[in-house]
């Protein structure tokens, strides 16, 4: 047992405190008003109005250019850095609640290729603020792994993580990176992978098959054999049915990232099936061809696929001029916005944050250096993102009141 401290005493003050307690059975015998005024008041100065006055607040709405895609840059994530990029601002707005009128003290100040970068504090007090909201990204990953080892989804290395920043410039149109995070998206470790579903359709635009024609002249095509044989409407088996005379379909190909094919027959083509193989060597039939009697245009890829196969002409039926080769292009990631693998960032906002007047602002993603995956810099979609703040308006609406009565 631990000897006892004599240098700790400990008192019973309960003697102390009976003789120091007042008997207002249960109340005060205070007028509050009264006793705030007298300290207010402390012999010095009257007041000529109330000390404290309740903040009126605003309610102000940053949203990100969710689901427009980012592309070529039509609405632009603006790369500043190796691995810094501008994240793209829709509408920022304000009001008061339960009334259309505040003073949106919030003004565009740059834009990029159609998107908006940098947005500027015109009030006349600075605003403390709370910054609430959420960022969903989805963020293309060059690969720089083994191809096999992409395939499988099963890299050891790490992607680069994502921070969010906001930062600011002294004055409007200045260049300078002054900025603190507000949140992060980390994972440690390896991110789950992806390619994008291009039948669901992020709204980003693709060329269309005649641009794409001048675009890829100076593509090779892919490397494939043509053979005799056909794909049965559904068929699921890997083997070819019964060789016909004139039936023409190619070998398998492969797949490596691309999301779209670009197709054209030498001659006239009277069908157009398509098989694809997934990574495990399971066969599909692509039932959303089946209708398609013509194999020049631009495939979809489903994002399982890893090899395919077109069937694209039918001898017994008579033409003048019958297909008898095919050319296949794989439409690049230049060219193609859902190209190669993806990556899901997620930033949750809740922070405190401070604007000076006459200030600019903007929002940064800032990335660590990944090891065998790379941010992508022409591959970012926001899926949905925005970010509230309330402020103190008072004293603007006072300021237009008083001109109102003048």
């Amino acid at each position: 047992m631990a000897k006892h401290n004599k240098k700790s005493t400990y008192k019973n003050l309960s003697k102390a405190y009976k003789k120091s307690s007042q008997n207002t059975r249960g109340g005060y015998e205070v007028d509050v008003l009264d006793e705030t005024q007298a300290i207010v008041r402390g012999g010095f100065y009257e007041p000529q109005s109330a000390v404290v006055q309740s903040p009126i607040l605003a309610q102000a709405q940053l949203r990100f250019c969710d689901l427009t895609g980012f592309y070529a840059q039509h609405v632009a994530f603006r790369q500043v850095g190796e691995y810094e990029f501008i994240v793209p601002i829709q509408e920022i707005h304000s009001s008061l609640p339960d009334s259309p009128i505040a003073p949106n003290p919030f003004a565009i100040s740059r834009t990029f290729q159609g998107g908006v970068t940098h947005f500027c504090y015109e009030g006349a007090h600075p605003l403390h603020l709370l910054l609430t909201g959420n960022l969903k990204l989805y963020v293309r990953l060059s690969d720089y792994a083994p191809e096999h080892v992409r395939l499988a989804g099963k890299t050891p290395t790490l992607p680069p993580n994502l921070m969010l920043y906001v930062c600011t410039s002294s004055r409007p149109r200045a260049d300078n990176t002054l900025g603190y995070q507000i949140a992060m998206d980390s994972a440690w470790q390896p991110r789950t992978l992806f390619k994008l579903n291009a039948h669901a359709r992020y709204r980003i635009p693709m060329p269309s098959y005649e641009d794409l024609s001048k675009l890829l002249r100076r593509v090779e095509p892919k490397n494939t054999q043509i053979i005799q044989g056909s794909i049965a409407e559904g068929s699921t088996n890997s083997r070819a049915n019964p060789q016909k005379l004139g039936y023409a379909m190619t070998s398998w190909f492969s797949i490596e990232g691309e999301s779209h094919l670009w197709v054209k027959t030498h001659g006239c083509s009277n069908i157009c099936r398509v098989q694809w193989k997934d990574e495990f060597g399971r066969v599909y039939y692509d039932n959303q061809l089946k209708n398609v009697h013509d194999a020049n245009g631009v495939i979809t890829i489903p994002p399982y696929a890893v090899a395919g196969r077109i069937y694209f002409n039918r001898g017994e039926i008579q033409q003048k001029k019958p297909a008898t080769h095919i050319q296949i292009k794989a439409i690049p990631k230049k060219l193609d916005p859902y190209f190669g693998y993806w990556a899901e960032y997620n930033f949750f906002v809740n922070t405190l944050s401070y604007f000076n007047p006459n200030t600019e602002y903007y929002f940064v993603l800032k990335a660590t250096e990944g090891e065998a995956w790379q941010l992508d810099q022409d591959g970012f979609i926001c899926v949905q993102g925005g970010l509230n703040f309330q402020f103190n308006v008072r004293d603007e609406l006072q300021s237009t009141f008083d001109q109102l009565k003048e």
